[in-house]
């Protein structure tokens, strides 16, 4: 069954990713490199369970490329101190520092694939063993936005794409009223937002996790 987070994640890595690079492939450039994300080797605590909790939550890679493991008052349990964040700061360091020099990203244990139109590969950033290139060339937008085995609501669907047409890369609104239809053009979708914020500050106090 299709996700809500899935279908965001997908939908994030085309308009984010996929779209630049095409973009600029287009433009002339040809030593182009995509990646994601995916360390989650983080502590548990009594209270909740970390790696579910955040994960590879975006932003979370930075610190291991600046060296200053910061996250607030659950620094502990995002960047425990151990192996793992170790080896995941060498291998991003080691990337980002050859690409600076040369253009091309090197990593010990894999080579890192260029990106291009046709197979849209990128490499899955994580644990040594975990790591691998991966191609995305079946998708595309439409395809993300395949709602047949979602089992949200038809605002839920609506919202989700109101997120993805004007919360990644340009705003694209038209986009937004056109999608399927005009499907969407039946709500508001600010105010629909403005009541869901409303609805979880009434239950939990916050709609942040800290």
């Amino acid at each position: 069954m299709a996700s809500w987070v899935k279908i965001r994640s997908d939908a994030w890595k085309y308009r984010g990713v996929d779209e630049p690079l095409i973009a600029l492939e287009k433009a002339g450039y040809s030593e182009l490199f995509a990646y994601r994300f995916d360390w989650d080797d983080q502590r548990r605590s009594f209270y909740a369970n970390t790696p579910k909790l955040l994960g590879a939550s975006h932003g979370v890679e930075i610190a291991f490329l600046t060296g200053d493991f910061q996250y607030g008052p659950v620094t502990k349990y995002v960047y425990p101190n151990n192996d793992a964040r170790y080896q995941m700061q060498e291998t991003m360091m080691q990337a980002w520092s050859t690409f600076a020099q040369n253009g091309k990203p090197s990593i010990n244990t894999i080579d890192w694939l260029q990106f291009d139109s046709n197979k849209r590969s990128f490499l899955k950033l994580d644990k040594d063993r975990d790591m691998q290139n991966i191609s995305d060339a079946e998708k595309d937008l439409l395809s993300i936005l395949n709602f047949d085995d979602f089992s949200g609501t038809d605002l839920e669907k609506c919202v989700l794409v109101y997120e993805v047409f004007t919360n990644i890369g340009d705003r694209l609104y038209d986009d937004f009223l056109d999608w399927n239809n005009g499907y969407c053009i039946q709500y508001d979708i600010q105010k629909e937002q403005k009541a869901i914020e409303d609805r979880l500050i009434a239950k939990y106090g916050e709609v942040t996790i800290f």
